[in-house]
């Protein structure tokens, strides 16, 4: 009984020692041969499209037709409206050739503005050129600011592109005088020209609100650009307050030609309004070229009132008559 345990115990022995040896033996291998990693996906840079984004792409898509029918139909209209123009000013009948600016110039310059500036730039324009550009001017400064000033700041000829600025400057100060003033100032105040435009936008912004014009004059610094702005709100100070205006010239602006000018200028619209006062203030003029001026102008105001008053009789004052 003994003999046969052993026997057993030592076959279980055997299988174990083979299945030991096998499993060492698959090992040994597997160090032998190299190993492989698995691959990941590599995380992409792009972010994750979303359904809402295939959305907008697919609308895009869907919109696109759509917009090349728009696009296609705007330049059937401009091709159209720059037929009709051409042909009404090359018309004899005045009817048609106002019918452009009345109409036809209008509906361009609301879709298509840019054709329209390169029409009225063209010869085809003939001797209609300065009139389509002045038109052209003003809608585009109501339409879209921004693009009418790129539109003149393009334009070579430098009196013409000073013109137009103004035409634009003095659209924009109808309603909203501060605003043009910017538009003047951001094309830059190179000559003479740009200077009268400048005192001129500042008249009519000190009509609708002085306190708001003598607020930003005062930081401009002291020197003759400064003093021309004061004149132009002095003379707008002038109908309403007079005696503000009188003193803003004496205060406001540095003795010389320009005090001397605005002095004047301001003393011919109060004397119409108030001899006596007027008379008062020249009275406190120094003995000078300005104060003899200013008793030229008292007595010419005097004298054109009194012969509108009393129309002279023409005989009595002929110097034929005097002879007789």
């Amino acid at each position: 009984m003994q003999g046969r345990v052993l026997l057993l115990f030592m076959r279980t022995s055997v299988v174990l020692f083979c299945l030991g040896g096998l499993a060492l033996s698959l090992l040994i291998t597997g160090l032998g041969m190299p190993l492989r990693t698995v691959k990941q996906p590599r995380p992409s840079t792009l972010p994750a499209r979303t359904a809402g984004v295939r959305t907008q792409l697919e609308k895009n898509k869907a919109d696109r037709p759509v917009r090349e029918q728009t696009t296609l139909a705007i330049a059937s209209d401009t091709a159209r409206l720059l037929e009709q123009i051409q042909d009404g000013l090359n018309s004899d009948n005045p009817g048609d050739q106002a019918a452009v600016f009345t109409n036809q110039l209008l509906a361009l310059i609301r879709s298509d503005p840019w054709a329209a500036a390169r029409f009225a730039e063209s010869t085809e324009a003939g001797s209609w050129h300065t009139e389509l550009m002045r038109v052209l001017a003003q809608n585009w400064a109501q339409l879209d600011l921004p693009d009418a000033e790129k539109w003149v700041s393009q334009i070579s000829n430098s009196d013409e592109r000073d013109t137009m600025l103004g035409c634009i400057c003095f659209q924009v100060a109808q309603t909203d005088p501060r605003l043009a003033i910017q538009v003047l100032e951001q094309q830059g105040l190179n000559g003479d020209r740009r200077e009268i435009m400048l005192g001129n936008l500042t008249q009519q912004w000190a009509v609708q609100d002085l306190q708001a014009a003598v607020a930003w004059a005062n930081n401009y610094p002291l020197n003759d650009m400064r003093d021309k702005l004061f004149m132009h709100i002095a003379l707008a100070e002038t109908p309403s307050a007079p005696v503000e205006a009188a003193n803003m010239v004496a205060q406001q602006i540095s003795p010389g030609p320009i005090q001397e000018e605005a002095a004047i200028s301001v003393l011919q619209q109060w004397a119409t309004q108030d001899m006596g006062a007027a008379a008062n203030w020249v009275g406190q003029f120094p003995p000078g070229e300005v104060y003899d001026r200013s008793i030229n102008v008292l007595n010419g105001i005097t004298l054109s009132v009194q012969t509108a008053s009393n129309p002279p009789d023409m005989l009595q004052t002929s110097p034929l008559a005097k002879d007789k």
